[in-house]
């Protein structure tokens, strides 16, 4: 018997017949024939070779229905999905919730013909595992049956570290699959080039028109188009990116609007048409008009129909003395507060055209952090502004780093009943050493199902006014530009560390070269009348050992 044919005998009987007979892997009928050939060749135990195939087919019968016997995987109710499909394909990095084929029971699964097991070699960290499986041939045709193949492990640098015996059918529309366990983890099956890699979970919903998804556009009144120029205007050079209501009434103008007009010189303007309901969000830019030019720059802006009121998705402006025009009414500006509880007949701050709404009120509750992103009241035009009732400014001191500020603004009294009428009180600014570092003068008003406060400027950065205790935080990328506008005693009282311009440090550069330069001189000079001093030192002490010798 030849050396090659002893190898395949022992190799067949000592380690395939055992793993068939515990796993049911392999085709015992290959077994079988490997041994009835090699007693054919030897002609010395042919008689011994051939009752041994007979016992192996009597048992193949008996244990592992051969092919001409076993049902159709095709039409087989036995036959399972891939589980854990999504995460299979090889774009799907491996990551920890990644499911492994250690624990897969052994058995035919289907999958579509558009994701078949992959055949070629996959990278490693790849279709959702450390290690992937693929299959080392080609995909049968439907005419091919069931198809003996081989999965092979990729381990780093080697394609085919480790095979495992599978086999596949083309059911047309379908490709199934008999699949043994991967045995250890993190092994997992191939299949697809380009599938989901995670399961999709649901978000939240980014309706822009619901209410926890826009803020009210701050400073409403005197953007019309009717509104001159005026230095008291607020410049959206300060407006934080986000999704901002307006009345129906008072749409952005889809018409050139003229320079020095909304309020301040360079007016912007929709350049497209106003969507109804049923379009949706619908995407056209913004213009800023200038002197000559009615789109001097233009700027992406979104829009949304919510039926009763319009949200625009408006980015910061470019630069200043920028405002968005909104409403072609002719209410430029707050009319003169000359409210007192004694004067029935002053017009009330109640009144939709006494007041705007508190801008940027997403991020001014209790609960939000102050981050780098986060605004200032510094930039606040003194007025009359609306807050829901829900959301009142808090009456009892507030710790630094909360509103989205460092050092938030509390009400030291307590909310007005809405027969009071305008209520003066005070806002305190907690600046960490006291609760109430410094105070400034507001005034109230409960109008019902909202409050109007009468808030001045802070004059200060990092400061805010607070409003209400768990509402939405801000969520942005980019701060609006922060115009330092503090004397130096605010600067010592709150703490702030104004940073140093560029004309200060090319000052303070020049004077510590010229420093370095006067040492170094001093420390020339200074060392050769130094070193004189040693010589002569030296030479006398060298001339008195002279003499005492």
């Amino acid at each position: 018997m030849s050396r090659s044919i002893q190898k395949r005998i022992v190799f067949n009987t000592e380690v395939l017949f055992p793993i068939a007979l515990h796993n049911r892997k392999l085709n015992l009928i290959n077994i079988a024939i490997t041994i009835f050939l090699a007693g054919r060749k030897t002609n010395g135990i042919t008689s011994m070779a051939q009752m041994l195939m007979l016992f192996l087919v009597t048992l193949l019968g008996k244990i592992h229905p051969g092919r001409t016997g076993e049902s159709d995987p095709c039409l087989s109710g036995d036959t399972n999905e891939v589980p854990y499909m999504i995460g299979r394909s090889t774009n799907c990095p491996n990551t920890i919730k990644s499911f492994c084929d250690d624990n897969l029971s052994d058995g035919w699964y289907r999958v579509s013909s558009e994701r078949p097991m992959v055949t070629s070699c996959p990278d490693i960290n790849s279709c959702g595992a450390v290690f992937p499986l693929w299959m080392n041939g080609t995909i049968p045709r439907v005419a091919d049956g069931i198809v003996p193949q081989t999965a092979c492990l990729r381990y780093f640098d080697d394609c085919c570290h480790t095979e495992l015996p599978i086999r596949v059918k083309n059911c047309s529309d379908s490709l199934v699959y008999h699949l043994v366990t991967a045995g250890s983890c993190p092994l997992q099956y191939c299949f697809g080039t380009d599938g989901i890699c995670e399961e999709p979970t649901p978000g939240p919903d980014t309706n822009p028109c619901l209410a926890e998804n826009h803020q009210d556009l701050p400073y409403v009144i005197g953007r019309s188009t009717k509104c001159p120029y005026s230095p008291r205007s607020f410049s959206d050079y300060h407006l934080v990116d986000g999704w901002y209501r307006v009345n129906n009434s008072s749409p952005m103008p889809t018409e050139c609007v003229k320079f020095y007009q909304c309020g301040l010189a360079f007016p912007g303007w929709m350049n497209g048409t106003t969507p109804v309901e049923t379009d949706g969000i619908v995407s056209h830019n913004i213009c800023i008009s200038s002197f000559e030019d009615c789109c001097v720059q233009s700027l992406p802006v979104q829009v949304k129909n919510c039926s009763d009121f319009l949200v625009y998705n408006l980015v910061t402006a470019p630069f200043p003395q920028v405002q968005y025009c909104f409403g072609t009414d002719d209410i430029c500006q707050e009319k003169p507060s000359t409210i007192q509880t004694t004067t029935p007949y002053a017009e009330d701050p109640c009144l939709a055209t006494q007041h705007n709404a508190m801008p940027y009120l997403m991020g001014r509750s209790i609960n939000c952090p102050h981050t780098r992103d986060s605004f200032c009241d510094d930039y606040l035009l003194d007025g009359w502004y609306r807050v829901e009732s829900t959301s009142p400014m808090p009456t009892q001191c507030v710790g630094i780093n909360s509103c989205g500020t460092m050092f938030p603004i509390w009400m030291n009294g307590t909310m007005p009943l809405q027969t009071e009428g305008i209520v003066v009180g005070t806002a305190c600014i907690n600046i960490g050493r006291s609760c109430c570092g410094q105070s400034l003068p507001i005034k109230v008003k409960n109008c019902g199902s909202f409050h109007v406060y009468h808030l001045p400027r802070t004059h200060s950065c990092p400061t805010k006014y607070c409003f209400g205790t768990n509402g939405p935080c801000l969520e942005t990328t980019s701060a609006p530009p922060i115009m330092m506008t503090t004397s130096e005693n605010e600067d010592k009282q709150m703490g702030c560390q104004c940073p140093v311009s560029d004309e200060g440090i090319a000052v303070i550069v020049t004077l510590l070269v010229l420093f370095s330069i006067v040492v170094g001189v001093m420390g020339f000079f200074f060392g050769k009348r130094y070193h004189k001093v040693a010589d002569k030192y030296q030479a006398s002490r060298s001339l008195q050992n002279l003499k005492l010798s």
